[in-house]
């Protein structure tokens, strides 16, 4: 098997992940350590009963495996809030970028940064919780944590593990969702109670997670051959192999269409997967993509961004037609990307040392501006629910707001 090795300029190429660890109770962190250590429950493996998804032309899938959840971890209790978010860089109006196809227009950016109380906490990814209050993963050493930001910036951390977490997405049960393991899917309550479900595969490396159309979770396995998961808020799980191999899916979104929507990082495609399992991918004409993130936009169609050095703004209809915007400038990096209450797209750029949010509209125009912290490599990017523009700095050790 191929060395797994990804084109972008990743942050952390593999989680620091235990296949089945301690984790820690949800006090809120004070010195970074754990406040009493929360053992799992005894987890659990079923039969083998998915089906696999068709591929482009006609290929067979293989089986998709099936696991029961494993059993509920002892709960702990959220502590009090922690450490108040440090004041931002007060939002100073920054001239507008470099403008993409579709002409040229600047903008004034009000953007607001949030100081993490814990040092080097690499925020990787951001969601609207069902309490109103955004929610971060923090990836940095090994002492992971998730983060709890309210739309007034005040900022709370609760260990989980001594393991990274990466993805994190707001589940249809009011619960938060993301990998806890290599191998793993955690279920958050806000209440204190962690869960683990087993991944039949080992070591499958879940990059992107996402509430479907169905009432299931669906995420995606960079690892190996590449597969799409879904699990149940009960916690049982199939996979579906995908049609390329060693393809590399990484994020992934729910579609107007009512489909899932996937990047491939290294296959250079764009995947559509029904909620029964049908898998087709759609290919780029331009080559040697780092496709990265993907989100539906106002218009009815998904947009995506590749991240390689040269890298642009990609737009693909339901039905599978690819639209590429490309910078002005080149030397852009778009990592993430979401819709905004405004009706444009909004993503961040990780190229050079000054990194900014961009945001380009339905026909195409890219407008782009600078973050205060140079360096900050923004990610996880998120609409919330006070119609402003979330991010995780993942460098810069902050939370970032911009108004539309």
């Amino acid at each position: 098997m191929p060395a797994l090795e990804f084109k972008m300029p990743f942050l952390s190429p593999t989680l620091r992940l235990g296949r089945f660890g301690v984790f820690c109770s949800f006090a809120v962190v004070a010195s970074g350590g754990c406040a009493e250590p929360l053992r799992l429950g005894t987890l659990s493996t079923g039969g083998r009963t998915g089906s696999g998804g068709t591929g482009a032309g006609g290929v067979a899938g293989d089986s998709g495996a099936s696991a029961t959840g494993g059993s509920s971890g002892i709960a702990g209790s959220l502590g009090g809030t922690g450490t108040g978010g440090a004041a931002g860089y007060g939002g100073a109006s920054i001239a507008g970028g470099s403008a993409g196809t579709g002409g040229s227009s600047g903008m004034t950016c009000n953007i607001v940064e949030f100081a993490l109380p814990t040092a080097d906490a690499e925020p990787s990814d951001i969601t609207t919780g069902s309490d109103g209050n955004l929610w971060f993963s923090e990836d940095g050493g090994y002492g992971s944590k998730l983060g709890r930001i309210t739309p007034a910036g005040e900022i709370a951390e609760f260990a989980i593990s001594p393991y990274g977490t990466g993805s994190i997405a707001a589940g249809p049960d009011g619960n938060l969702w993301l990998p806890c393991d290599p191998s793993g899917i955690c279920r958050f309550s806000l209440t204190g109670t962690f869960t683990e479900f087993p991944i039949p595969s080992d070591g499958v490396l879940v990059h992107g997670i996402v509430a479907g159309p169905d009432g299931n979770l669906w995420f995606t396995e960079a690892a190996g051959h590449g597969a799409i998961g879904r699990i149940t808020t009960s916690g049982t799980v199939t996979e579906f192999p995908i049609p390329t191999d060693y393809g590399q899916p990484f994020r992934i979104a729910t579609g107007p269409d009512g489909n899932l929507w996937f990047t491939e990082n290294s296959g250079n495609r764009i995947g559509r997967i029904t909620t029964s399992g049908t898998v087709i991918e759609f290919p780029l004409s331009t080559s040697n993509n780092a496709l990265y993130g993907i989100a539906a936009g106002s218009d009815g169609n998904l947009w995506f961004t590749d991240a390689t050095s040269d890298g642009l703004i990609g737009r693909i209809t339901p039905t599978g037609t690819i639209t590429e915007f490309h910078f002005a400038t080149r030397d852009r990096s778009p990592s993430d990307i979401t819709g905004g209450p405004d009706g444009n797209m909004w993503f961040g750029d990780i190229a050079g040392t000054i990194h900014r949010i961009g945001r380009i509209t339905p026909t195409g125009t890219i407008t782009e501006c600078d973050i205060p912290t140079a360096d900050a490599y923004p990610v996880g990017l998120t609409a919330g629910p006070d119609d402003n523009i979330w991010f995780a700095e993942a460098s810069g050790n902050k939370i970032g707001r911009i108004t539309p």
